[in-house]
């Protein structure tokens, strides 16, 4: 597991929920997105201006979900410093939406 989810999934148990799910296929569609964005001077968007969407990409990587949220950020020194972000803002944190990925059987 990355450091990125080894982080999120202590959160997660210190609020009764699942560890983080790495999903391949989450990460082929991320990186993708994340390389395009890069590829723009460092720009964060959802969507880049003639580009599908984040739902819209998830169908077109063959990704099924009912629900599924983005996060993005930058600029910060460090992965501790998002996540500090993330955990203190209520818009982004999912921690007690109860969203969760199940591990498929």
């Amino acid at each position: 597991m990355n450091e990125a989810a080894e982080l999120i999934t202590q959160y997660r148990a210190a609020n009764d929920l699942p560890p983080v799910v790495v999903d391949p296929v989450l990460m082929q569609i991320a990186t993708f997105h994340t390389r395009r964005m890069a590829h723009r001077l460092g720009e964060l968007t959802h969507a880049f201006p003639r580009e599908v969407s984040f739902q819209q990409r998830l169908v077109a990587g063959n990704y099924q979900t009912l629900k599924a949220v983005e996060n993005l950020a930058g600029g910060l020194e460090n992965l501790q410093k998002v996540l500090d972000l993330w955990k203190n803002s209520a818009l982004h944190n999912l921690a007690d939406r109860g969203l969760r990925k199940q591990k498929q059987p």
